[in-house]
């Protein structure tokens, strides 16, 4: 009994502190562990008992079934924050693109640096992912998995490798399709004062050129960020349903 309610607790945690808002460092590790152990008590309670009666002896032949369980946990969790990552790499681009790289400030959230923009399509993608209860989504999807696959199910490595590939696709997609608009708008206006500079030299345009594709930056978040943001959240059902199918397929190809 202890091993198995063990396991269940090892997946959830793994999911809770690798999916959005929950595993955000403003979440202490005391209060993430408290939710990982709270749901892990009413998912193993809600369980039949089959599911839970054989129990794994706690010794060294529990690390595997421990490891299998952290993967299942961390692939949904660090899946669904990949797909959100990718708004915030969405928001660096057209920073980019518009010369603002120099303004790149340290991103409390990741650790590391991000654009002003950036942070800003980061945020409200997360706003409305918490507005439209992605947490819940997110939990209910792991919760699922222990119908499929009852704790101590053994996974394939191979199945596991596919995926972060696949996500990572998924989400450069996305975050291409989201700014596309603004990207082409800048574009056709660097061109544009590229072929007037070029054709008039004295006109001396070089300052007008950087202060409009600032302008047609702005112009082009106001005009593309919701759309982008919606991108991402609608992604999230089929993403999560991916990767539960990889995940009982990696679970099948292990059982064979």
């Amino acid at each position: 009994m202890v091993s198995a309610f063990l396991l269940v607790f090892v997946r959830i945690a793994a999911m809770v502190f690798t999916a959005p808002i929950l595993g955000n460092k403003a979440v202490s590790a005391k209060h993430r562990v408290i939710i990982a152990i709270v749901l892990a008590l009413v998912s193993y309670s809600a369980m039949p008992q089959q599911s839970t009666g054989d129990s794994i002896p706690i010794d060294a032949n529990l690390v595997a079934p421990l490891a299998a369980e952290a993967s299942i946990g961390i692939s949904l969790g660090l899946g669904t924050l990949i797909i959100f990552s990718a708004a915030q790499m969405a928001g660096n681009i057209l920073g980019q693109l518009a010369g603002l790289q120099f303004f790149d400030q340290l991103d409390p959230t990741t650790g590391g640096t991000s654009s002003p923009i950036g942070q800003l399509f980061g945020l409200t993608s997360l706003a409305t992912f918490a507005l439209l209860n992605g947490p819940d989504m997110v939990v209910g999807s792991v919760l699922q998995t222990f119908q499929q696959m009852p704790p101590g199910t053994s996974i394939a490595t191979d199945g596991l490798l596919e995926l972060l590939p696949q996500i990572l696709q998924q989400s450069f997609i996305l975050a291409i399709s989201g700014v596309g608009p603004g990207i082409a708008a800048m574009l056709a206006t660097s061109l544009t004062f590229g072929f007037v500079c070029r054709t008039f030299p004295q006109m001396n345009l070089t300052t007008m050129a950087l202060g409009s594709n600032v302008t047609i930056m702005f112009l082009a978040i106001s005009l593309t960020l919701g759309g982008c943001i919606w991108l991402f959240i609608d992604d999230l059902g089929p993403t999560l349903e991916q990767i539960q199918a990889i995940l009982v397929g990696a679970a099948s190809e292990a059982q064979r």
